[in-house]
């Protein structure tokens, strides 16, 4: 083809589609498209958790010391048990581990969310869901990572990976804002209770997957030695 005739095939008028369809390419995607749905309400769900999370410990001991604890809760577990959670992933279903994962946030949300409400939160209450938490996201997070090839396939990989890295970033965004609005709204009862709600989005994505429409990945056996390896 001369450079001409190149030139001519990207001016024609539907190439802009052509390259739209290439840069949302996973999205189309059945299976994949459910997911990043599901993952975009609950990672801004995550985020007005934290917001939440923070307040409550601050209004509840204004102590700024007691609120950094708190976040080290939630997140030291995935330093000290983040490769337990990639064994995890190696050998059991990573469905059935999101399952789990999204399930344990739901549920603890929702504890927290009651305890809140009813006016008989403690300190200690939330720091132990929190740690909880951090557990929970710890084992279950390299298997939600892992998920996303299983969804789309090894051609739609790479452009599957900048989608759920977009979406975690544009979560990442809103939802700081929007938590704020909601505990100056209606408080952090009411917060970690929308929340517990935006984790049941994925949950619901996940149980209309098509199983037939998985790439699934081999598991590794179990065998000793795959932690330290």
């Amino acid at each position: 083809m001369t450079a001409e005739a190149k030139e001519d095939t990207s001016s024609r008028p539907d190439a802009p589609t052509v390259r739209r369809r290439t840069t949302f390419g996973s999205l189309r995607t059945r299976n994949f498209r459910l997911m990043a749905a599901g993952q975009l309400l609950s990672n801004t769900g995550w985020w007005m958790q934290s917001t939440a999370l923070n307040w409550l410990v601050l209004s509840l001991t204004g102590s700024p010391a007691a609120m950094g604890l708190t976040a080290a809760l939630v997140y030291l577990p995935t330093l000290l048990l983040g490769m337990a959670g990639g064994v995890l992933a190696d050998r059991y279903p990573k469905r059935r581990i999101v399952l789990v994962n999204y399930a344990g946030w739901a549920s603890l949300t929702a504890l927290l969310a009651g305890l809140t409400l009813a006016g008989v939160v403690q300190t200690w209450q939330v720091q132990v869901i929190a740690a909880v938490c951090g557990v929970v996201t710890a084992l279950c997070y390299p298997a939600q990572q892992a998920f996303v090839s299983e969804l789309v396939g090894r051609a739609q990989l790479r452009n599957a990976i900048s989608i759920t890295s977009s979406v975690t970033q544009l979560a990442g965004l809103a939802g700081p804002a929007v938590g704020g609005l909601l505990i100056s709204a209606v408080g952090p009862g009411w917060t970690f209770l929308i929340t517990a709600v935006c984790y049941t989005a994925p949950l619901a994505a996940l149980t209309r997957i098509r199983a037939n429409e998985l790439h699934a990945l081999p598991r590794a056996p179990a065998a000793r030695g795959q932690l330290r390896a």
